[in-house]
């Protein structure tokens, strides 16, 4: 899987977000990764709505079809984005958040190598 625009956020439980590349050739737009505790995770993107009682909740748009998938997933993808959000997090904002040009171009980084997960 290989990451691109990675971006800072730090609000609430949200580190940041991110693109990300499947060795299929998926690509899937604003997966966030969220910090709560000594716990980290990667969620994709999803839509919110409100309930009648006005609370704001959120409903997934994309999921895995196991826990097992899931479990894979998170084990390879927030290792990557650790290091693509967090080791730039005290670089310049420039280093951070991507110029148009380079978004277009999409500056794919992650690992090339075999991956096990079946997309």
């Amino acid at each position: 899987m290989k990451i691109a625009n990675p971006k800072i956020i730090r609000k609430g439980a949200l580190v940041g977000t991110f693109d990300l590349q499947f060795p299929s050739g998926l690509i899937v737009l604003g997966v966030r990764l969220f910090e709560k505790g000594n716990q980290r995770w990667a969620s994709f993107p999803s839509r919110e709505w409100t309930k009648l009682d006005g609370a704001k909740t959120y409903s997934p748009i994309l999921e895995f079809a196991s826990r097992d998938i899931a479990d894979k997933f998170q084990k390879q993808i927030v290792p990557l984005a650790e290091k693509e959000l967090l080791e730039n997090e005290n670089a310049p904002s420039s280093a951070i958040e991507p110029s148009k040009q380079d978004r277009q171009r999409r500056q794919w980084s992650g690992s090339d190598g075999p991956n096990d997960l079946p997309f």
